[in-house]
């Protein structure tokens, strides 16, 4: 039983160090960088156009366009086979959810001005960061990473009654191309089957 458990410790070792290596630049630390200047406070902004909403998009008039360019990079989640890894890999995914928010206020703010092509960009950018989100990561990521998604896509069809040809089109283009980027579910599924093959350290009580 022993050398059983050594066995499968060493199988387990090799096989979560055959991970990919990262990009560099790695725009899943450029994405995260962004998202750590987001305050908490973006939680708490309404769904539907406000005074608080316009305000907020003001003090962040760069940011579809930060995010546009971190998601031109190549990326992939740092992530480590660790259990100490864990709790800085979850703060990570909170700061992406706050981003999510401030870019579909961004989005609302776009709207209320007249400019529904700066309103599809904004929702198309938080799409994309959704898959950005969980890119390489686990199962937890997967499901944050779909929530993003999610609330984006619903968003961006809650705008379809309001958008102009230019801005369909652009809107139409993109969902296209981002359904073609999605990575299977299936790899999600693998690195938890890493994780819990190593990073666990269940062989620690062999």
């Amino acid at each position: 039983m022993l050398v059983l458990g050594v066995l499968l410790a060493v199988t387990g070792l090799a096989f979560a160090r055959r991970q990919p290596s990262l990009p560099d630049p790695n725009g899943y630390d450029r994405l995260v960088a962004l998202a750590v200047e987001v305050p908490e406070e973006v939680r708490d902004l309404p769904r539907t156009n406000s005074p608080a909403v316009t305000e907020f998009a003001l003090r962040y008039t760069n940011l579809v366009a930060d995010v546009t360019g971190a998601l031109a990079l190549p990326s992939r989640i740092p992530f480590q086979f660790s259990l100490d890894d864990g709790g800085r890999h979850i703060k990570n995914v909170m700061a992406l959810r706050r981003l999510e928010k401030a870019l579909l206020a961004c989005a609302l703010h776009r709207e209320s001005v007249h400019d529904p092509v700066g309103a599809t960009d904004g929702r198309l950018a938080t799409i994309a960061l959704g898959q950005q989100a969980f890119r390489g990561g686990v199962l937890v990521d997967f499901f944050v990473g779909s929530a993003i998604q999610l609330g984006s896509l619903t968003q961006l069809s809650n705008s379809i009654a309001g958008l102009d040809a230019v801005a369909i089109q652009r809107a139409a283009e993109g969902l296209t191309r981002l359904r073609a980027s999605q990575e299977p579910l299936a790899n999600y599924a693998r690195q938890e089957r890493r994780w819990l093959l190593f990073g666990s350290e269940w062989w620690r009580d062999w």
